[in-house]
C-alpha cells in the first residue's frame, strides 16, 4: 500500500507571509514595521484589539485569547479548528492557495526533494497592501480615494461567502430578485464581517471590491456606517454601469447611493451611482463612452447633494444632454414617492 502524503505544516509556516493573509482577508492593519495591529475577526471587535508579528508570523487578540501562527489564523477564518489534524491540515491547504504556491512542493513522501526551493505560482491577490499607515484609512462613500501605486483598481482573485437570507433584506423590503441580481449578502467574517457587503465591478464587468453596509442600525463607537477596503478608488467605478452598458440605453439615472440604485433597478429604470457626491472625470469618459444620450442627475436633498449636483450637470452637459431633478427635503431616491418617480419613466 502506497503512504500518503501529507503536508509539512513547518514549511508552510515558514512560506507565508502574514501580510498578504491580511489582505486576502480584506483586513486593514494599523500600525508600523512588524508589530501590527487589527479588529479581530474571531469575536465582535470594535476596536483594533488584535496583536500581529508579521516577522515572527503569529497573532494574539488580547479580548478573546485567539491566538496562534498564520496558517492557523487561515484556518480559524475557513471556520476550521486549528487544534485539530483535519483543520490545520485544511487550514495549510487555504493558505498555499492564497500565497499561490504548489501543494506538491510541501509535501513529505510527494515525490520532490525538499532541499529544493517552492515553486511558485500567480499569488491569490495581486498585491499586499502597505501597512505603514497610523490608523485606519477613511472609507465613508463620500471621501477621497486612496491614490495607490501600480495597477487601478485590479480584478479581485477571490469572493466571499455571503447569506443572502439574512433579516436585514425583509427589514429593509429588499426582494430576492435584488439581492440575487446584485449579489447582495451577509459576511460572517474578514474585515467586512457584520456588514452586507455589495460586489463592485467595474465597466467590464470584473469584481473589483466590496462595499459593507453595518447591518445594524445601531453604530458601536468608531464604526463607519459603510467601508471601502484599503486601496479602492471608487473614482474610477461608476456602480452598476457594467450591468447596462450593454443595452443600449439612452436614458440614464445618476445617483449619489447604492439603494438608490436598487430601488431605481426595480422598476427598470437605468441607474448608475457615483459612490459619493462628486462625478469624477473618469465617470463622466465611462458614461459617454456608452454612447448614453439622455441624463438625470438625481441626488440626495441634502446640502452636499445638491452641490455636487450642479457639479455633475456641469461636466455632462459638453456631451450629452443632463437635466437635475431636486427631491423635496430630507428625501433620498430609494425613499422617494411614486408620483416623483413617475418623472423619471
Amino acid at each position: 500500500m502506497t503512504k500518503t502524503a501529507y503536508i509539512n505544516f513547518k514549511d508552510v509556516r515558514a512560506a507565508l507571509d502574514f501580510p498578504t493573509v491580511l489582505s486576502h482577508y480584506q483586513i486593514e492593519p494599523v500600525g508600523t514595521g512588524d508589530q501590527l495591529k487589527i479588529i479581530c475577526p474571531f469575536h465582535d471587535d470594535t476596536k483594533p484589539s488584535c496583536g500581529v508579528n508579521t516577522a515572527k508570523g503569529v497573532y494574539n487578540c488580547f479580548s478573546c485569547d485567539a491566538k496562534g501562527n498564520a496558517m492557523e489564523f487561515v484556518a480559524r477564518m475557513e471556520g476550521e479548528d486549528p487544534t485539530t489534524t483535519t483543520g490545520i491540515r485544511k487550514g495549510a491547504l487555504h493558505a498555499l492557495e492564497i500565497m499561490g504556491l504548489d501543494e506538491a512542493d510541501f509535501r513529505n513522501g510527494g515525490g520532490k526533494d525538499r532541499a529544493t526551493t517552492p515553486t511558485t505560482k500567480k499569488p491569490v491577490r495581486a498585491k499586499t497592501p502597505k501597512t505603514g499607515s497610523k490608523k485606519p484609512a477613511k472609507s465613508k462613500q463620500d471621501e477621497p480615494d486612496d491614490e495607490p501605486k501600480g495597477e487601478i483598481n485590479p480584478p479581485l482573485k477571490f469572493t466571499l461567502e455571503l447569506d443572502q437570507e439574512h433579516v436585514f433584506f425583509e427589514q429593509r423590503n429588499i426582494s430576492n430578485e435584488t439581492t440575487n441580481r446584485f449579489g447582495l449578502g451577509y459576511c460572517k467574517k474578514g474585515i467586512m464581517a457584520g456588514r452586507i457587503c455589495i460586489p463592485l465591478h467595474d465597466e467590464n464587468d470584473e469584481l473589483v471590491a466590496y462595499a459593507g453596509r453595518y447591518a445594524q442600525e445601531e453604530l458601536p463607537e468608531g464604526t463607519l456606517r459603510y467601508k471601502l477596503p484599503k486601496g479602492f478608488q471608487k473614482s474610477h467605478v461608476l456602480f452598476n454601469l457594467n450591468r447596462i452598458k450593454n443595452q443600449s440605453v439612452k436614458h440614464l439615472v445618476i445617483v449619489e447611493g447604492f439603494w438608490s440604485v436598487f430601488r431605481l433597478d426595480s422598476e427598470d429604470i437605468p441607474t448608475v451611482a457615483t459612490m459619493g457626491t462628486a462625478l469624477t472625470d473618469e465617470q463622466v469618459e465611462q458614461i459617454v463612452a456608452t454612447g448614453i444620450r439622455y441624463a438625470t442627475v438625481l441626488f440626495d436633498s441634502d446640502e452636499a447633494g445638491k452641490n455636487g449636483a450642479q457639479e455633475a450637470v456641469k461636466k455632462l452637459s459638453p456631451y450629452l444632454y443632463v437635466r437635475q431633478l431636486v427631491l423635496p427635503e430630507n428625501v433620498k431616491p430609494d425613499d422617494m414617492s411614486d408620483e416623483f418617480l413617475a418623472r423619471l419613466k
